[in-house]
């Protein structure tokens, strides 16, 4: 007569004779801690602000990215660059102001240098801007270096205020500098190349499927400064594609904060 199982004790011992039982045993408590770990370490009132973004927090964060570990199964998709001209000095970040002799004018100089070596292109480049003046606002011209030595011109820009954004990825100036760019080197294109493609292509693969170039790349930016006290300061992302444990959506959210705080809510 088969041996029958009554209360919680029997229950549990009926669930750990299978491999199933003990495994789905393991998984609920596993769901237990990452939901007691979750409500201790992210307050919910945190937690919601974090995942409405407040505060921008989420504006250097890719879009629609997979998690980063994707990359340890044999992909090289590209991660995010951060470079910031308050940090002059350091490796890949170079400011220089320089005063013209007998007025108000500086020139400045802002040369961001990093490497570039992953298979797929990335996908958006935006500056943002923090300056300060009292007369008129800073003028910087730009242009970008590709590690063959290629010189692009971008884009002249007047800052419009003490903060500002400059989304090269879809900015139509830069987009449309860009593509007669292409099309003074190879004549006419069916295509119109998003802006992030020709920064960092090799130009010759454009029309065959397109390739990114590996390696140093620069954005080089010189400034005229109006005012004894004005300045201006630069923080250049490069976006990737992967992102965290879980990856972004398409507000650019860490889906790691609705993975964790959809636990317990499920428990319950």
């Amino acid at each position: 007569m088969a041996e029958s199982y009554t209360g919680f004790k029997g229950v549990l011992k009926e669930l750990l004779s299978y491999k199933s039982g003990i495994f789905g045993i393991l998984f609920l408590v596993l769901l237990v801690g990452l939901s007691v770990y979750t409500v201790t370490t992210i307050p919910y009132s945190q937690a919601v602000s974090l995942w409405r973004g407040e505060g921008r927090i989420y504006r250097e964060n890719p879009r629609n990215a997979q998690p980063k570990w994707i990359n340890y199964f044999g992909n090289n998709l590209p991660e995010t660059i951060i470079l910031d001209s308050k940090d002059a000095g350091t490796p890949g970040v170079t400011k220089l102001i320089t005063p013209v002799s007998g007025t108000n004018i500086k020139l400045i100089r802002i040369i961001f240098s990093f490497q570039y070596n992953y298979d797929e292109f990335p996908s958006e480049l935006n500056l943002f801007f923090e300056s300060s003046f009292n007369e008129s606002a800073p003028l910087e011209k730009m242009s970008w270096i590709k590690p063959d030595g290629t010189e692009i011109k971008l884009i002249d820009y007047i800052i419009k205020g003490k903060t500002d954004q400059l989304y090269l990825s879809a900015n139509q100036d830069v987009n449309s500098n860009l593509n007669n760019y292409i099309k003074s080197k190879f004549g006419p294109q069916k295509t119109v190349y998003q802006t992030q493609v020709i920064l960092f292509a090799k130009e010759e693969t454009l029309s065959q499927g397109a390739e990114p170039m590996k390696g140093t790349y620069k954005l080089v930016i010189d400034g005229t400064l109006f005012g004894e006290d004005s300045n201006t300061d630069t923080r250049m992302v490069v976006y990737g594609k992967v992102y965290g444990l879980a990856g972004t959506d398409h507000l650019r959210r860490d889906l790691i904060i609705g993975i964790l705080w959809g636990t317990p809510v499920a428990l319950a």
